[in-house]
């Protein structure tokens, strides 16, 4: 894995320290405490205690930094694949984060998505974001060989945060011009799907099928009603129910649905 585990028993350091730090802001008590100060159940409790250390190299795979930071994730309170981003972004690109958190508040965007308050709490509405831009460029092609889409989406982003001339500025054009068609055809809660458009809670899948096939053919659109009609009747389709069903897995459904909006929205 290119990683490097250690367990060390507290009582291999106990007798390291003469005096505990002064700045104990959570246990007061025991600030300028001496190890003869401590009680000897405090003793035991240090000389049982495990540290368990993971030391990643500077050449460790990226997958596997991810999984492992996915498994030290699950406890306690977990942050989401995108709030990690959003960190890896604004220590790397502080602009390229603000570039995304701003089209995250595009009227229009907001209004079709109709996201709930759980996934506005993890940054879905950023990582919506990212997987417009990545799944409209040739990085989709490295998705069905992934580990998982969060890897994917982590690697693509950094793929663009290397890249001094990835063209920002037009997927920004395509995005906006995007749902606002969407909402101009359909209205408010358009990608909310269950049974049909409107209905239910955002779907990820009626997400890539629409939005990503109506900005694969911007300026080769049929008329706003027949957009409407096409949205009404694509999720009622063999194809779209054959790519989002619960036996396909995300890096196989994404691609599938992507190749369907693009000819499925075409004039």
């Amino acid at each position: 894995m290119g990683a490097l585990q250690k367990s060390a028993t507290a009582s291999e350091y106990y007798s390291e320290f003469s005096t505990l730090s002064e700045d104990l802001y959570y246990l007061p008590k025991f600030e300028g405490k001496k190890w003869a100060d401590l009680t000897r159940r405090i003793q035991l409790d240090f000389r049982r205690t495990k540290i368990q250390l993971t030391i990643l190299l500077r050449e460790t795979d990226l997958d596997a930094k991810f999984e492992l930071f996915q498994r030290l994730n699950s406890g306690g309170t977990a942050i989401s694949g995108q709030e990690l981003r959003n960190a890896i972004m604004a220590g790397k690109n502080r602009e390229t984060l603000k570039w995304f958190e701003g089209l995250s508040q595009y009227p229009s965007f907001i209004s079709v998505c109709g996201m709930s308050e759980r996934d506005l709490s993890v940054r879905m509405d950023v990582e919506l974001v990212l997987r417009f831009v990545v799944f409209l460029t040739d990085l989709i092609d490295a998705l069905p060989k992934s580990k998982s889409v969060d890897v994917f989406l982590t690697k693509s982003l950094r793929k663009i945060l290397e890249d001094d001339q990835f063209p920002l500025a037009e997927f920004e054009f395509k995005f906006k011009e995007t749902f606002d068609v969407i909402e101009r055809c359909w209205g408010e809660n358009a990608l909310r799907y269950k049974t049909s458009p409107g209905s239910g809670k955002f779907s990820i899948s009626f997400f890539e099928v629409v939005a990503l096939g109506i900005a694969q053919n911007l300026g080769n659109l049929p008329a706003d009603a027949d957009i409407k009609e096409k949205i009404d009747a694509v999720g009622s389709t063999d194809e779209f129910k054959s790519s989002s069903g619960s036996g396909k897995n995300a890096q196989r459904r994404i691609p599938e649905l992507v190749v369907l909006g693009q000819k499925y929205f075409r004039a």
